[in-house]
């Protein structure tokens, strides 16, 4: 099953926040809490982790907190 969270506002949130100083938005717009605060305070794992995000973004490979995959480009 698909989740209901856009995947162009997830990418959105994990580049912004970064360059911003604030990794970790797009888990907490996906209600991934604590592995949203682990970015918040390593940075995106120094950008790494949010490089990786992304990516998983743009292939199908990233779910919410219901397990569910963030496949919808627009909501």
């Amino acid at each position: 099953m698909d989740s209901k969270k856009s995947k162009s506002l997830c990418i959105l949130l994990a580049i912004v926040g970064n360059c911003l100083l604030l990794g970790g938005l797009h888990r907490f717009y996906t209600r991934r809490y604590l592995t949203g605060l682990l970015m918040f305070f390593t940075l995106g794992g120094f950008f790494i982790w949010t490089l990786l995000d992304v990516l998983r973004l743009l292939f199908n490979r990233f779910k919410d907190a219901d397990n569910q995959v963030i496949r919808r480009w627009l909501t």
